[in-house]
Order: C-alpha cells, then structure tokens, then sequence
C-alpha cells in the first residue's frame, strides 16, 4: 500500500464514499498557543525575569553584581554583562511612558524640583563617584494625576535643569541653589521663582543655633504657627488629604512681624515672601491647558 493512500479499500471502487477515502489525506499541522510580546524576543529572560531584576536594583537598591551572587547560591549562572543588557532593554521599552508622563508633568502651571548626590559605583576603581537624580513633581493643588519623573545625571550642573524644562513658562519651587537662577534670567521663555518655606526657616535656624540670636528665634516661631508639623509616613499614606487640609495661608500679621524683625531690603526673607505670594496668585488662574485635556475613558 502506497504511505499515501490511508486506507485499505481498492481505488477502483464505484462507491462514492470509498473514493473520496482513497484520495490521498493532507497532515495538519500542530498547532500552539501564540507567544505573547515579551521585553526581549526570544531571550532566555522572560517578562517577570526582567521586572524582578529591576526592582531588585531601583527599589531595593541591589546592585547587579550582587545579584548575580544572589543567584549562584541557587545555582543559576547570571553574567554581570547579561543583566546589564536586560536592564537596559528594560528602560528602552519603559521609554514611551517616562516621554508620556514628562509631557503631562510640563503641562502644569507650577512644579517643584530639587536634586540630591548619591553615591555611583565607578567599576574597575573601586570607588564610587556622586551622581545627582534630579526630581521633578508636579503640585498637589493643581488638576490632574500626581507625577514625579527622576532625571539621573552625573553631576550638579544647572543646565540638566534647563535642559530638562527646556521652554516651559510657569512657576518653579526650588531651593537657593545657584543652579536654577538662569531660568530666571532667561528673558526668551523667563520662569518664576518660588521661594521654600523650608529652606527660609533653616537660615533662620542655623543662625539661632550659632549664636543665640533672640531675632532668628522670633522668626523661627512666627513660622511654626502656619507650618504644620511633617505627617508621619504611615498617616501620610492612609489619608493623603488630611496633611494639605491643615495647611493655611501665612497671616498678614505674622509676615509684618518677621519683616519688622529683620527689615533688609535684600534679605533671604523678602524674596521667600515675594515666592509665597506669586505661588497663590499662580494656582488662583485657570490653566488653560489642563481645560484642554479630555477626561480619560
């Protein structure tokens, strides 16, 4: 009998039937299920592979040789230069969001940015070397979703600022750090600055503590009577309101006394006033383009 012919009746038989058996059958082929998309196509890493990896280095700060150590005491070889490569097709696939939620951090109207050192492992040295993420978030008072986007760079300079922004007008809360007074000098796209409670006390603190001073003690308790004390974390995150419903506006009355106190026409005090001030008169106008925004689905 013919590997072709799957049956055993004789080809020439009138029966419709048995003709249409003898016809020679076609295999179909096996059939699976369909690869879902994956970080790295045809990779040994599969998608949690790759997100159990970074988290273990950006949230739980382990760095990647450690977590090849991690993974010999299992038996697992991991190559240091192989979760280098899964990590960085990691931030290329996470790319598209991080350029979505910088465009909607830019649309607010005011922002608050800082920087702060960290220490870098510099490979083959032995040593580490400061490295700056630089933070960017947008207001609590203002529409929309809460957006902090870290821009990781690897010194303090002030053009990461400017280079980050870009041409963004609004209202900037930052520090006296001299790496942000060129946005406001700017006269091409000019921002404004927003003076930090925060940092206004500590000068005020610092000077009390290095000499006693009864002035920088007046000042340092005039602003405690509107500056609510910090929540602590576990308050914080279960009733987020709560904080910025106890926070009010500075009293007339108080701003007079910190300013009879310590009258310098240039002084650190006046500039933080004037910040205040703009900083209400910012989130009293509408922004136009949050109104733009169409509500999500």
């Amino acid at each position: 009998m013919s590997p072709n012919n799957w049956t055993s009746n004789p080809p020439n038989s009138s029966c419709t039937a048995t003709s249409a058996r003898n016809t020679p059958a076609v295999l179909a082929k096996p059939w699976s299920e369909p690869v879902p998309p994956a970080v790295i196509n045809g990779g040994m890493a599969t998608n949690p592979d790759c997100w159990r990896i970074t988290t273990a280095k950006y949230l739980d700060h382990l760095p990647l040789y450690r977590i090849t150590q991690i993974a010999a005491r299992e038996d697992v070889t991991l190559p240091l230069s192989t979760l280098a490569e899964w990590v960085g097709r990691v931030g290329v696939a996470l790319q598209p969001l991080v350029d979505r939620l910088i465009l909607h951090l830019l649309q607010s109207r005011v922002l608050h940015a800082d920087e702060t050192p960290v220490a870098q492992l510099d490979p083959g040295s032995g040593k580490t070397q400061r490295a700056y993420p630089w933070a960017y978030r947008s207001n609590d008072f203002e529409s929309g979703p809460r957006i902090i986007v870290f821009d990781y760079q690897t010194s303090r300079s002030g053009k990461h600022v400017r280079n980050f922004l870009n041409s963004w007008q609004g209202h900037l809360l930052v520090d006296d750090y001299g790496g942000y007074k060129a946005l406001f000098s700017k006269t091409a796209s000019p921002c404004t600055e927003l003076g930090c409670w925060a940092h206004a006390r500590r000068k005020f603190f610092d000077l009390h503590q290095a000499n006693a001073s009864t002035v920088a003690a007046r000042c340092c308790s005039a602003l405690a009577d509107f500056t609510p004390p910090k929540p602590k974390a576990s308050t914080y995150r279960r009733k987020p309101g709560r904080y910025y419903a106890q926070k009010k506006p500075a009293d007339p009355a108080i701003v007079a006394r910190l300013v009879t106190a310590n009258p310098r026409p240039n002084c650190q005090w006046r500039r933080h006033r004037q910040s205040h001030r703009l900083h209400l008169e910012a989130l009293a106008k509408p922004n136009p383009l949050r109104q733009q925004r169409k509500p999500a689905d």
